[in-house]
């Protein structure tokens, strides 16, 4: 039995009591919780709401699902549960081809990879 959906491109300055009242609209809500960026506490423009009974849940994703909502299209579907130990992206990572060998044209060594020695200079002794 699903219930919770999952809602995206939520607008930022939507607050968890106007997206429970939207909501409330279809049956009974369990909880809407909106979620923050842990550094900034502002919303990340997607929450998660919990019906009572999942006829209400379908509901909800019937009628919400690409609807407009204080300017913006809203995206709802059923919350999927995500395997913690996954990793969050699914899709194969290729190489990268950008990456350059590292340079040595600002190390303190002489050509035979021995360290240069340098003497220490006060800032009076670079015045003229």
């Amino acid at each position: 039995m699903q219930t919770k959906l999952y809602v995206g491109n939520v607008p930022w300055s939507t607050t968890e009591a106007e997206l429970f009242d939207l909501f409330t609209a279809y049956g009974a809500v369990k909880s809407a919780k909106i979620i923050l960026d842990r550094e900034t506490q502002r919303s990340r423009g997607f929450a998660f709401v919990e019906f009572m009974d999942e006829p209400s849940a379908q509901d909800a994703v019937d009628q919400e699902n690409d609807r407009e909502f204080n300017g913006r299209r809203l995206k709802v579907n059923f919350a999927t549960e995500r395997d913690r130990n996954a990793p969050r992206d699914d899709r194969p990572r290729e190489p990268r081809n950008d990456a350059r060998p590292p340079s040595n044209t600002n190390n303190n060594n002489n050509k035979d990879g021995q360290r240069r020695s340098r003497p220490n200079k006060r800032r009076d002794d670079y015045a003229e």
